[in-house]
């Protein structure tokens, strides 16, 4: 007889015949197919501390605010020749006695009166300091950097200081899924187990495949008075979507690229894109690469790549770190709905972890319940969730595509 490769070894005992001899199969009852590698973001969000939070209305909003303008733009030219010039400063909290240095010509200035103000700009008259001499033409656009205060002796400023928040928002939004079965299949033991249980565990992995996409690719709507005909006659309510990461992404750190993805290429794109200034945000990021790029990596950086176990031990999920300039990572994961979508196959979305959360919508994240009718031999159970997309600051994450 021949030699038999295993045998399946768990619960329910038959026999059967091969060759005249009679052997014993075992068949599983229950069967884990649940699957998180489908849905990389959905399981790191929902399983990191402090990544889930609460949130008790159906559209949420945040606050944001830039606490900190290290430097600021002006974009029209100096002309100079004079002690003073009025110019627009890409800041609307200057107030007189502040200070500045322009790197191109060296020079450095006093502001000596607030002209103007707008949301986003102040219109200010600069003095070159110190004082006697006149100012040198500079070229446009140029950088200011903020040098802190003068400080005048028995002066004071009476221009107020204060942050200046946007308010963000984003909606709650649903997705859901249902097994339904007979009585006859309910029990049939399969080499995975009994046909419900193999059914339910495969409803969880789609299920959270659409929670994937949702957060993705969701796009944020609110939409009232919706009505649509069905058998049972209309219903009127509010539609609302989620905005899924890819439509948070500031469109300023959204690159493309053509051909394969190098290093060279890669590397622009950290540097320009997802740590292009100091306000990029956390120094480890998460990467979650398309199959194209993800090979394309593997090509050119396997002496780079360092994979971590502790991925697979906490989220069910293979992790590689990628560490560059300045001791930057990024934590390569591959995401498994990218595979068919042609910008992002080649492509690689970079989500920064510390400025993104899941937001639960009602006492659960997740929702199984048996819907079965009573005194009927079908079975069935329904699986429900209710969650929304909060990503702050939009210029801590970063899409690299290949449109082809």
């Amino acid at each position: 007889m021949a030699n038999f490769i295993g045998t399946p070894s768990v619960s329910t005992v038959g026999t059967f015949s091969l060759g005249g001899n009679d052997l014993i199969r075992e068949v599983a009852r229950d069967v884990t197919t649940y699957d998180r590698e489908s849905s990389p973001l959905t399981s790191f969000l929902s399983q990191t501390k402090g990544r889930l939070k609460p949130t008790s209305q159906t559209t949420f909003e945040w606050q944001e605010q830039q606490y900190d303008y290290g430097t600021n733009v002006v974009t029209a030219s100096i002309v100079g020749g004079n002690p003073t010039e009025n110019v627009i400063v890409s800041s609307p909290t200057v107030v007189v006695g502040d200070a500045f240095f322009e790197a191109t010509s060296g020079q450095y200035f006093v502001t000596h009166a607030v002209v103007s103000r707008t949301s986003t700009t102040s219109t200010v008259t600069l003095m070159l300091f110190p004082t006697g001499s006149n100012i040198a033409a500079v070229t446009g656009p140029y950088t200011l950097v903020s040098c802190g205060n003068i400080l005048v002796e028995g002066g004071y400023y009476p221009d107020a200081r204060g942050t200046r928040p946007t308010f963000k928002s984003n909606s709650i939004t649903s997705t859901s899924y249902s097994v339904d079965i007979t009585e006859e299949m309910m029990y049939s033991p399969t080499y995975y187990g009994n046909k419900f249980q193999m059914d339910k565990e495969a409803a969880i992995t789609q299920f959270r495949c659409d929670m994937e996409r949702n957060v993705l690719f969701g796009q944020y709507f609110v939409a009232t008075g919706y009505t649509q005909a069905s058998v049972n006659g209309s219903f009127t309510g509010t539609l609302r979507g989620t905005r899924g990461v890819i439509n948070t992404v500031d469109p300023g750190n959204v690159q493309t690229f053509s051909g394969s993805l190098t290093e060279s290429k890669f590397d622009t794109f950290l540097r320009t894109a997802v740590w292009n200034n100091k306000y990029s945000g956390s120094s480890t990021k998460i990467g979650l690469f398309g199959p194209d790029a993800a090979l394309d990596l593997n090509q050119f950086v396997k002496d780079k790549v360092r994979v971590l176990q502790m991925g697979r031990q906490a989220y069910g999920i293979d992790i590689a770190q990628y560490t560059l300039f300045g001791n930057f990572k990024i934590l390569v994961m591959l995401e498994k709905e990218f595979w068919e979508v042609a910008p992002y196959k080649h492509g690689i979305l970079v989500v920064d972890p510390k400025f993104i959360w899941l937001r639960q919508f009602g006492p659960n994240f997740m929702e199984v319940k048996d819907t079965s009718l009573p005194r009927q031999a079908g079975h069935s159970i329904a699986l429900s969730s209710r969650y929304g997309v909060e990503a702050r600051f939009a210029t801590s994450h970063a899409i690299l595509k290949n449109p082809n």
